[in-house]
């Protein structure tokens, strides 16, 4: 975009001026910014906030229409939130160019300015005889923006066989391949065979994985048989992994088959096979290629290539949902036998089969064998076994993970490992663990669900699961049991909170106590929205008494074996009293009644 701008020969001095006038530092965009605008003598502010600052890019949505009558064909292009009603509606400023072909092969061309409007437009008139017969959208591909287009069929048909750029070709493709009608897809079969462009046949080929169609299922196949490039039918075959039938099947068999297929192809239609549904005993057939194979694919082998072919099986293997997989790849972990960056493939997609199996046996095997594993000193294969304790839900080898990280990064932080054990505790903490840096209510408190979210098959809040259907676990008992405990525990702290208090004021006025008159007593009331527990306010047990005794006005500490029973207010819940002597003459305050009342005074004596 900046060399469209600037032009090429300006552009390119204000490269070289940078490389020279900085050479052996380091820039950042702000310099880069400066150094072109001194070159240019140009305001580059607006372009660098939109397209280098921002996050977000210019969407256009391109309108046709034409009037045989008058010769005239107007284009109009919108900016417009047409992708996602998400996109923030920003007017970019940007030039546009727009290209007419007619049938006369005259090429029309408009630059058009979006300057603060939504909307241009561009009117080509044509030669008498000449219609429209495709057109070009930013053709020299200079601009960072979406396109959709709303043209008529033919148009796209003739922009996709014969536009110059990738890009028009695709866009017309896809807006063709979107309608899924049989008769359109007919006509995209005829002009994808003669495409010669391996980057559009692989587009293509993604649109067409997306329609749910026999027509395009067809095509796939047929497209699959005919495809030569290396390149092209690797990343194909992540396409045709997502869609399943027989007719693609059969012509993933028939590619596999060839002795002279690449490897770069191989690895990727071993993976499309495994993840076919219509297909059964999958594993005897991927095993049977195996075997075809020789040294390529065996265990072991010696070839070259053969760790990065074989990884790709494996993960074709973990597709199958099948025990006789699972039990080829336990038994190949075992064997000690494989190259050691397919060992982390290995692990996961034993990992993979024994959740999607779904028995505990399959579970049960895997974390053993995992946890024998996990003792390699490698580190990818150490975070291989990591994720896949964290995926199998093996709650009880959090010291693992933990001993791993000790033994392996014992002086240093590992974000990735710690992020696995945050999930550890997101499904079910240890409460010792919390217990050690905080009380047993704080330890509890943090696990104390406040909402109940779906994610997967286990229902869980943030801290604590309520029910795990991958292992038939149902936690809704434990919640109300923590609940209890946190009651319990609040109970006895709170009893041994005035059992504390009162031993204090026993061991202070034990010293200084001397007869004296009966006083009377104040209260002190905290904030009723406020917490009254000891913990939150230390103080509140640490006050000073003088040597005068203290004495309290309630009948029921007339007992002396009851004198501790009462330290909090029965009327008042939220108000904490506290007992001590004042100066003489003070009045007696009631927070049930709010009004002074003069008592019997009762005399405790420690």
């Amino acid at each position: 975009m900046l060399r469209s701008i600037l032009g090429e020969e300006l552009f390119w001095f204000s490269i070289t001026k940078l490389l020279k006038s900085h050479k052996w530092d380091s820039v950042n965009t702000s310099i880069f910014k400066n150094t072109l605008e001194a070159c240019s003598g140009l305001n580059l502010t607006r372009f660098f906030d939109e397209f280098i600052y921002s996050s977000n890019y210019p969407r256009i949505k391109v309108h046709y229409q034409y009037e045989p009558t008058s010769q005239l064909v107007q284009i109009t292009i919108d900016q417009g939130n047409y992708i996602n009603s998400n996109y923030e509606r920003v007017l970019y400023s940007f030039k546009i160019e727009v290209r007419l072909i007619d049938s006369l092969d005259n090429v029309h061309t408009k630059i058009l300015e979006f300057e603060s409007v939504s909307r241009v437009m561009a009117i080509f008139h044509l030669e008498p005889g000449a219609i429209p017969n495709y057109i070009r959208i930013d053709p020299e591909m200079s601009l960072l923006v979406g396109i959709k287009l709303e043209v008529p069929t033919h148009i796209l048909l003739n922009m996709a066989e014969r536009a110059e750029d990738i890009r028009s070709r695709i866009l017309a493709y896809k807006q063709l391949i979107s309608s899924g009608l049989p008769n359109i897809i007919e006509q995209v079969r005829v002009r994808i065979r003669k495409e010669p462009f391996y980057g559009v046949r692989i587009q293509v080929f993604s649109f067409l994985c997306k329609i749910n169609s026999y027509e395009s299922f067809e095509l796939i196949s047929e497209l699959l048989l005919l495809e030569k490039d290396n390149l092209a039918l690797s990343k194909i075959s992540k396409y045709i992994s997502n869609v399943s039938c027989n007719l693609i099947t059969k012509a993933i068999k028939t590619r596999i088959s060839d002795p002279k297929l690449p490897q770069l192809a191989l690895r990727g239609l071993l993976f499309s096979l495994g993840c076919q549904i219509c297909l059964t005993n999958k594993t005897d057939l991927l095993l049977n290629y195996m075997h075809q194979s020789k040294d390529l694919l065996q265990v072991g082998g010696s070839h070259i290539s053969n760790g990065i072919v074989r990884e790709f099986l494996i993960k074709g293997l973990a597709n199958t949902k099948e025990v006789d997989s699972f039990d080829y790849l336990v038994k190949c972990l075992k064997s000690n036998s494989e190259c050691y960056f397919v060992i982390p493939t290995l692990i996961s997609s034993i990992t993979k089969l024994a959740i999607s199996i779904g028995t505990v046996a399959q579970k049960s095997s895997a974390i053993d064998l995992i946890v024998t594993i996990s003792q390699s000193e490698d580190n990818r294969i150490s975070f291989a076994c990591i994720d896949s304790l964290i995926k199998l839900s093996a709650f009880e080898k959090i010291n693992l993970i933990e001993s791993i990280k000790s033994r392996r990064f014992i002086n240093e932080d590992h974000i990735w490992i710690d992020k696995q054990i945050d999930k550890f505790f997101g499904f079910q903490p240890q409460l010792n663990d919390f217990m050690e840096y905080s009380s047993p209510i704080d330890a509890l408190n943090k696990l104390n669900i406040k909402k109940v979210t779906n994610v997967g098959s286990i229902t869980r809040g943030p801290f604590l699961p309520v029910a795990d259907s991958s292992f038939n676990r149902d936690f809704s008992g434990l919640l109300a049991t923590v609940h209890d405990l946190k009651t319990k525990i609040w109970e006895l702290e709170f009893k041994n909170e005035q059992i504390l208090a009162i031993n204090s004021e026993r061991e202070i006025c034990s010293q200084k106590i001397e007869a004296a008159p009966d006083f009377n007593y104040t209260t002190f009331t905290t904030n009723s929205a406020s917490k009254t527990d000891s913990r939150l306010y230390p103080g509140v047990f640490r006050h000073e008494l003088s040597a005068e005794p203290v004495t309290i006005n309630d009948p029921d500490l007339e007992d002396s074996s009851s004198k501790s029973r009462r330290f909090y207010q029965k009327d008042s819940p939220s108000s904490l009293q506290i007992f001590q002597r004042k100066s003489l003459g003070q009045k007696n305050t009631s927070n049930s009644n709010k009004q002074s009342t003069k008592s019997p005074q009762i005399k405790i004596k420690f």
